[in-house]
């Protein structure tokens, strides 16, 4: 899982940071929820998958759009931190 903090935002639009400084301008929408994106929120997502899209939609785990919890992988899953406080969500697709 890649660590990335987020920098900036403006609607969906995010630029994320990763410790090596390497920048990233992602579009995300998370649903079905009263989290938002702060900024200096941390976000754990897949390497392979950020290097590969740009634009997500997450939900509650527990939602019935996206995949079946028990064939979730972590490519599906990604992690937001806040104050020593994590949530986690899955990858919905529209």
């Amino acid at each position: 899982m890649k660590e990335l903090k987020v920098l900036d935002k403006d609607g969906y639009r995010y630029i994320l940071v990763d410790k090596d400084n390497k920048k990233y301008d992602l579009n995300i929408e998370i649903v079905d929820t009263d989290y938002n994106i702060m900024i200096g929120d941390i976000m754990y997502i897949s390497t392979e998958i950020v290097d590969r899209e740009r634009i997500f939609t997450f939900g509650k785990i527990n939602s019935d759009y996206g995949v079946n919890m028990e064939d979730i992988n972590d490519q599906e899953i990604v992690v937001f931190s806040r104050d020593n406080v994590k949530y986690y969500f899955k990858r919905i697709y529209g």
